[in-house]
């Protein structure tokens, strides 16, 4: 355990204070009873420091502990636990409920129905972003439409699955684009010439030093461009190059425009399973 030079001054006095009250103690009790084994009163008297300062590093760490985790650590400590302890509650068959960390006091919980479809809510509309943040950077160095990708199926998107969701969280674009299928709604199109269009496109993009650089954005790393603050993102700065976003290039602002009746549910989901990391 490291100590801090203020803790370690404090323990020396204290160390001093309790060995000069024991050693006044012991010569009193020497003018009363001069026959008393050495020895004994120095281990007695060595055992009677040690728990003495043992008590006062307790109080001392209990006095700096209460400084050092304010209110607003113990709330980010809340939400990041607040994804596991869904998923290990249900794993063992309970329904859980959990407390609104934001206002304890009044005790608001919501159920796991809530919780999955807040989550649910998130990472589809996410993961739509992906696409068309893609497909904004493409279009602004290329000005071609015919190498845009396809965005995800839905039962790809919609899967909250524990292992699942944590797993997308390690990947970067290039993996969700491998790993990720295209939805069938283009089958009559696209996808009825080329099962693996997305993949493909990845082929033809590959020459382009920036599109490497693009698709090598992990998937932490672009949920905090698309949760901007709970701000309305416009624009972003891609290796230097000013990009304009699509009206189809919707963040979390967006999201919680759409389901203002769960915005604070919203927000509390995607800080604890998507930025406490």
């Amino acid at each position: 355990m490291h100590l801090d030079n203020t803790i370690m001054k404090k323990l020396d006095y204290l160390y001093d204070e309790v060995s000069l009250g024991i050693t006044e103690k012991e010569r009193d009790n020497d003018i009363d009873s001069k026959d008393l084994d050495n020895t004994n009163n120095t281990l007695l008297n060595e055992e009677l420091i040690y728990q003495k300062i043992e008590k006062a590093i307790k109080r001392i760490f209990v006095i700096k502990l209460e400084i050092d985790e304010p209110e607003e650590i113990i709330k980010k400590e809340n939400a990041k636990n607040l994804f596991f302890s869904e998923y290990i509650s249900r794993k063992r068959g309970r329904t859980p409920k959990i407390i609104d960390s934001t206002n304890s006091s009044k005790k608001k919980t919501h159920g796991a129905d809530d919780w999955d479809n807040n989550i649910r809510k998130i990472q589809v509309h996410f993961l739509n972003f992906i696409i068309y943040y893609l497909n904004d950077i493409i279009y602004s160095y290329l000005k071609r439409k015919d190498l845009f990708f396809l965005k995800f199926s839905y039962a790809d998107k919609k899967d909250i699955n524990y292992d699942y969701v944590e797993k997308l969280k390690t990947y970067d674009i290039k993996q969700l684009l491998e790993n990720l299928s295209v939805s069938p709604k283009y089958k009559k199109t696209q996808l009825k010439m080329d099962e693996n269009i997305n993949k493909n496109k990845l082929n033809n993009l590959y020459e382009y030093n920036w599109f490497n650089e693009a698709i090598q954005t992990k998937f932490l790393e672009l949920f905090k461009i698309y949760y901007n603050k709970k701000e309305p993102l416009k624009e972003i700065y891609f290796e230097g190059k000013k990009i304009i976003l699509s009206e189809n290039t919707k963040n979390f602002y967006a999201l919680l425009q759409k389901y203002k009746i769960y915005e604070k549910k919203l927000i509390e989901a995607a800080e604890a399973v998507y930025l406490n990391n």
